[in-house]
């Protein structure tokens, strides 16, 4: 009963904010068109009563799958990593949705409300772990049969760095199980970041899924079509952002979606370093190809709130990225089929 309110509230918070898409040097036009028809009858990332009622009715003849809690394999570094999976329904048609968290107190729960949005909404498959240092994430056993407890406030430069190597890795090998199994497509992989820490583990884990060497006999990465960063930072302790716009794909091709919130800036100098040479530029005088082609938006709220607070059901965040996952990835199906990715043998 608790999740079904959860799922309920999420699509009918109070809206107090004001604002729009801020407009960043390269020109993009108000997002607060948005909601008057930029997007036509794909509904508006800004109006939830246009998408949620009709998703949720195609969900209601199916089960939801209830939050299960899950142990994914141990890092190459001996680090036990938590998470929660929330199943997606649509089979080989499944969006995979993995959720990176902050730094300090932050964990795996603060996506909760999403999570559960999404899946209930449109049939998403959601995954949010802890990284190590954090939550329940906080067991490394040692080469020599010991094991030692980790804590956010005690973890070392090459543990930042193995957020992306390591923890984010065993995360993808967890969603590539359900895969081989079509429980969804990995091809459609959707990363969401929230805060300094969540924003640039995110980042530069797409850069990385990207940057796998290609073989005749197996592809690897190349999976992140769309990223969500909420409170973005350039960089996080020892972990820059900057080797990942040296990527074409990062710069031209992934769809984008930056959130902040009252006095943050760091997200319009990131928007100016997504939009690279090859990106779509939004033409207002053809909506209906800005709707289908427009693949990097930034917004700013009129709120304190950062990171994954700007998912409170007093805001249309939730919303936002459930829309933006239709726009960049549902409605591009035909684009991502399911394919298999077990390893080619001769």
């Amino acid at each position: 009963m608790a999740s079904e309110q959860a799922g309920s509230e999420w699509f009918h918070g109070r809206r107090r904010f004001a604002g729009g898409l801020a407009a960043g040097a390269a020109g993009l036009a108000a997002w607060n068109g948005l909601e008057n028809g930029l997007v036509g009858n794909l509904g508006g990332i800004g109006d939830s009563s246009l998408f949620a009622p009709r998703a949720l009715a195609a969900q209601e003849q199916v089960e939801i799958p209830a939050p299960e809690s899950v142990t994914l394999d141990t890092t190459k570094d001996g680090v036990v990593v938590k998470g929660t999976y929330y199943g997606g329904t649509n089979k080989d048609e499944t969006v995979p949705i993995l959720m990176v968290h902050d730094f300090g107190k932050h964990n795996r729960g603060e996506f909760h409300r999403l999570a559960l949005g999404l899946q209930k909404a449109a049939g998403h498959a959601v995954l949010s772990i802890d990284l190590r240092g954090h939550g329940e994430s906080t067991l490394r056993k040692k080469l020599d049969g010991t094991e030692e407890t980790l804590t956010s406030d005690k973890l070392k430069p090459a543990d930042f760095t193995a957020m992306v190597a390591a923890d984010l890795e065993v995360a993808k090998r967890f969603l590539m199980t359900k895969h081989h199994a079509k429980e969804l497509n990995i091809d459609r992989l959707v990363v969401v970041g929230a805060g300094q820490m969540g924003s640039v583990v995110a980042l530069n884990w797409t850069y990385q899924d990207w940057s796998w060497k290609q073989t005749p006999f197996l592809r690897q990465g190349q999976d992140v079509k769309a990223l969500v960063l909420l409170s973005p930072v350039s960089a996080f302790k020892t972990l820059k952002t900057t080797p990942a716009f040296t990527h074409p794909y990062i710069t031209s091709g992934l769809s984008v979606l930056l959130v902040a919130g009252r006095g943050e800036s760091e997200y319009k100098q990131l928007y100016n370093r997504f939009s690279g040479k090859g990106r779509y530029k939004p033409d207002e005088e053809k909506p209906e190809e800005r709707a289908k082609r427009q693949d990097l938006y930034m917004y700013a709220i009129e709120t304190d709130l950062r990171g994954a607070g700007l998912l409170s059901p007093e805001l249309p965040v939730n919303n936002y990225i459930l829309q933006f996952i239709r726009l960049r990835v549902v409605e591009r199906g035909e684009d991502f089929p399911w394919k298999s990715r077990e390893r080619k043998v001769g």
